[in-house]
């Protein structure tokens, strides 16, 4: 029975053998567990429920369950070490993690030394799962993931990279998330992601705004870094900062993101860092290459729709140019200037 309400609790599922066990009984009288099973459960590619589904799991957890007669729930401490898995779809391999219920809350199972591998950068953190409740919450830390794995993780071949000497997009996050069971809606947490070595290829948004705001044919490695601090609000990512930088643009802003659609909505600022000298007209370039223009970023995460609402200090910049010197308060009045829609 204590090994059944482990596996019931997990939602553990599933080819699994188990051996090696050692099954002790003592009388109620003794001041040791009334029952104890220790022992090792092989699993092969079972699944399991801890907040986020698992799947693909092969390996050998360790389980050492006691009952008393006083207690409705059994004491557990489990050591899981598998080849591999899959968490929410992404590859895990090499891992290894504690789990464990306190005597002041045996009904919660803390998940504890958590570390892996994920497509060759490193994954490490800690949690809590409870037993009866369903609730669940993670403080997870990814560090030099590749991206191609964590946006394709069925097929996380990148073919682009492939043919190239620079080395692969990696993804570093921290990420605090709770919920209830597999209901999406009760979701919450925060965090923050920054992505090195990317390229426009990689994120589709960046290629949108680059294709958008570039007059020169964009290169593979236009956008190299991307930063962001989020919050999770049941299907809901707000992006409280959302940054891309390349040698000559920066974008920055916030907006939202629908998890079960991937339907994005961000309103961004891009300002141009620099741009190629056109002699006589160079003057002209260095005031507009550090104009703000603003941007609206529609349609999905895959195929999203960029589009220009303003351009913002457009017209001043041109005034400031083109405008005769006039001695301090002789300046003529004019009448205001229509705004461009142009985009230009």
């Amino acid at each position: 029975q204590p090994v059944l309400t482990v596996i019931r609790s997990l939602e553990l599922d599933g080819r699994y053998r188990f051996r090696d066990a050692r099954l002790r009984y003592a009388p109620p009288t003794d001041q040791r567990p009334a029952l104890q099973l220790t022992g090792k459960l092989e699993l092969h590619d079972a699944h399991a429920q801890l907040g986020v589904p698992i799947t693909e799991l092969d390996g050998i957890m360790a389980v050492d369950v006691a009952q008393t007669t006083d207690s409705t729930w059994p004491r557990i401490n489990l050591q899981l070490t598998a080849n591999r898995l899959r968490a929410n779809d992404r590859q895990l391999t090499e891992l290894q993690v504690d789990l464990f219920n306190a005597v002041e809350e045996p009904q919660t199972l803390a998940i504890r030394n958590l570390n892996s591998l994920c497509y060759e950068g490193k994954v490490h953190g800690y949690g809590q799962v409870g037993m009866e409740s369903g609730a669940w919450q993670f403080r997870l830390t990814l560090e030099d993931v590749l991206l191609q794995g964590m946006l394709h993780p069925k097929d996380p071949l990148d073919r682009e990279a492939a043919t190239t000497t620079s080395p692969p997009a990696t993804v570093a996050a921290d990420l605090e998330v709770a919920g209830v069971g597999a209901d999406e809606a009760q979701r919450r947490g925060r965090g923050a992601i920054s992505v090195r070595n990317t390229s426009m290829y990689d994120v589709p948004v960046a290629m949108a705004l680059l294709q958008l705001l570039n007059a020169a044919p964009p290169t593979a490695r236009s956008f190299n870094r991307m930063d962001a601090q989020y919050l999770v609000e049941g299907r809901n990512v707000h992006f409280d900062t959302l940054r891309l930088q390349s040698d000559t643009i920066d974008i920055e802003g916030s907006g939202d993101m629908k998890l079960d659609t991937l339907a994005i909505q961000l309103d961004l600022h891009t300002r141009n860092r620099a741009g190629k000298s056109f002699a006589p007209v160079s003057d002209l370039f260095r005031v507009f290459k550090d104009e703000l223009v603003t941007i609206t970023v529609g349609g999905t995460l895959d195929q999203p729709q960029a589009s220009i609402t303003s351009l913002t200090g457009i017209r001043d910049s041109i005034r400031r140019i083109f405008r005769p010197q006039y001695p301090a308060g002789s300046e003529p009045q004019s009448s205001p200037a229509s705004p461009s829609t142009s985009g230009q």
